[in-house]
């Protein structure tokens, strides 16, 4: 499907949260889409060990105006979970066929 090379990009950040103890992980994209998030515990052995996390919150479009990439979806994380040693957040669009997963990591 990337053979072309049109393909839509997003991104993930990960911000402290407005709620006290959290942590905000907020995608970016160009168009509405769907995510989602793990817990992911780095090991000396790949695959990492991850655990599913909340699904994260779709919000409404701010505009028909995609020229630049908006927040089109967000999600809490408590900062116990998130915050502890080799432990990475792993985000992925769940909405299509293929989606690589993006980590952020420590």
């Amino acid at each position: 499907p990337f053979q072309e090379g049109h393909f839509q990009a997003w991104k993930m950040t990960v911000q402290p949260a407005a709620s006290r103890g959290h942590l905000r992980v907020t995608f970016f994209s160009p168009s509405a889409a769907h995510f989602q998030v793990h817990l992911c515990h780095q090991r000396k052995t790949w695959p990492p060990a991850c655990r599913p996390g909340p699904r994260a919150t779709t919000l409404a479009p701010a505009s028909s105006d995609f020229v630049t990439d908006l927040a089109v979806a967000f999600v809490d994380i408590p900062t116990e979970e998130a915050c502890v040693p080799n432990t990475c957040i792993q985000g992925w669009r769940t909405d299509v066929t293929f989606s690589a997963p993006h980590q952020l990591c420590d």
